[in-house]
């Protein structure tokens, strides 16, 4: 049954408000109250009266403003009501009107959830209650909404950091409260649960600022000001880490906290170091290019005339008549001997220039026919003096043609994988050691193996050993930068570069480079089992 009552009206006219009331009455006399009763408090009401369980869920299943209920009806009870409400999740205001009622049943029914209790002889008192339980209502409501809204953001903030690529501390008094999953990566744990409520400067190296832009640090009250500092901090294995860090005050759980916005400067850095390296390199390609020509010019003339002094004594030695005493030849041979050497010399100088000039064309990139012999060679050549007392060096050439290329790019690719297997081999036993060059063609490549037996890669670092920031990326442990160089020539050529490791056993790197026949001309003859 449903019925409308407007508000009484009063000296002045107050805006109606419309009120939804559930009444859970099997009395319509004491129904018809209520509602009389509401619309003296000045509402609009739109009332509904149910008897039974059955008409009760009904009812539940629309939006009421209020329920009104006695306690004691023929098919349930007042806690019936309240549990039926409650099942369904409704905060409803919820008023028990009941004819006697004593204090322990109220007190009852107020633990059950009702919001108050009310005697039929004082109904009066059934408008102020309504009004000040709706607004108790609204109250609530908007406490969940703002509490939903704060989740929501909180939520959306917790995402945000826990997939933030920068490191996220959040200290007080010293201690860690939070750290983001990657805070907790680079410190080296798995378990965020771990670092927190850890002492701050447990992570942090021993003077560990090594910068600053802000001499003073932001003041607990000052919040959301930033001080910017780059610190070293140490990782669980005892390594460390440089970091800038921003450092901001702000409240975390309702009082005044730290944030730590971090960023891993390893790769920054690595860069910085990488870039340093190749300017330092081309400065010394630049030197060797301008030394290379200055002792070229003055070294063919010191070689055209030691030839032609060779060839002047031996014209004389010859026409020396035949009683020339002993003396006299002895004398004239071991001066033919000593030009021979001073020839040899000075050849071996030459070679070296050219050599030097070769590896110092950085700026000529001509993709001629090369001879990769010829540049294997000439690397062997640079790279004598740490082979010499590391290895045993042993070249087996096979019928290849030229490639496509310049000597310079991949002169400087082959002596960086020879003095890396060199270095990889211990000093002082050249006889133990051995470093293979292997040269043959495969399907229209020529493939180059450059292969040493000493003491390998990690398996881990192989599918990164071509990375530029990897610090492993050479035996020497700087930056793999030369070995990234060549990935990148290689590639620039139409070749590519892979790489067998073990452990104790050695390495094995093998270039692919396309092949490139000059018409009418043969490729070089083999070259088997050399020893160098």
């Amino acid at each position: 049954m449903i019925a409308k009552h407007p508000a009484f009206p009063t000296a002045r006219q107050e805006p109606k408000r419309a009120l939804r009331v559930l009444l859970v009455e099997d009395s319509e006399a004491d129904a018809e109250l209520v509602v009389q009763e509401l619309s003296r408090a000045g509402f609009e009401v739109e009332a509904e009266r149910v008897m039974t369980r059955a008409n009760l869920e009904r009812a539940l299943e629309r939006t009421w403003d209020v329920i009104v209920s006695d306690y004691s009806l023929p098919d349930m009870d007042a806690p019936a009501v309240l549990d039926a409400v409650r099942r369904r999740g409704e905060d409803v205001p919820f008023v028990l009107v009941s004819g006697e009622l004593g204090e322990e049943l109220a007190a009852h029914a107020m633990k059950l959830g009702a919001h108050d209790c009310l005697t039929k002889r004082n109904l009066r008192r059934l408008g102020p209650v309504v009004v000040r339980e709706l607004a108790e209502h609204r109250a609530r409501a908007e406490r969940r909404r703002v509490e939903e809204t704060r989740r929501q953001a909180e939520e959306g903030f917790r995402v945000i950091v826990e997939n933030c690529a920068d490191l996220v501390i959040v200290h007080r008094a010293g201690h860690i409260l939070y750290a983001n999953p990657q805070a907790v990566r680079v410190l080296g744990y798995d378990d965020g649960a771990i670092v927190v409520g850890k002492a701050l400067s447990s992570f942090q190296a021993p003077r560990c600022v090594l910068r600053t832009e802000a001499d003073d640090p932001p003041a607990p009250s000052d919040p959301g000001r930033a001080a910017a500092v780059e610190e070293l901090w140490r990782r669980r294995d005892g390594s460390l880490v440089a970091v800038d860090v921003l450092r901001h005050t702000v409240i975390f759980e309702g009082e005044r906290a730290t944030v730590d916005l971090a960023r891993d400067m390893t790769k920054r850095n690595q860069l910085a170091a990488s870039m340093v390296e190749m300017d330092r390199m081309a400065t010394i390609g630049t030197l060797a290019a301008g030394v290379a020509h200055e002792i070229n010019n003055p070294l063919a003339y010191v070689l055209a005339n030691l030839e032609f002094i060779s060839a002047e004594i031996k014209a004389l030695v010859e026409e020396l008549p035949s009683g020339a005493n002993e003396r006299s030849k002895e004398r004239a041979v071991d001066l033919q001997q000593a030009l021979a050497d001073a020839i040899d010399g000075a050849g071996r100088v030459r070679d070296a220039v050219k050599d030097l000039r070769t590896f110092s064309r950085g700026a000529e990139r001509r993709h001629d026919a090369v001879d990769v012999h010829k540049v294997l060679d000439s690397a062997l050549r640079m790279a004598a003096v740490q082979l010499r007392q590391r290895t045993t060096t042993v070249r087996d050439y096979g019928d290849v043609p030229p490639v496509r290329g310049d000597e310079s790019s991949l002169g400087q690719v082959f002596l960086n994988l020879i003095i890396d297997a060199a270095h990889a081999m211990s000093e002082g036993t050249p006889t133990t050691n051995r470093l293979e060059l292997r040269t043959r063609l495969e399907g229209g490549y020529v493939i180059v193996e450059v292969s040493d037996t000493g003491r390998g890669i990690p398996r881990e670092e192989l599918p990164r050993l071509f990375d530029p920031f990897l610090p492993e990326g050479t035996r020497e442990g700087r930056p793999g930068f030369g070995l990234a160089v060549g990935h990148r020539i290689v590639n620039s050529l139409g070749g590519d570069i892979a790489v067998e490791s073990e452990l104790g056993r050695g390495t094995k790197f093998t270039v692919r480079l396309p092949s490139r026949m000059v018409a009418g001309e043969r490729p070089p003859p083999p070259r088997r089992s050399l020893r160098g």
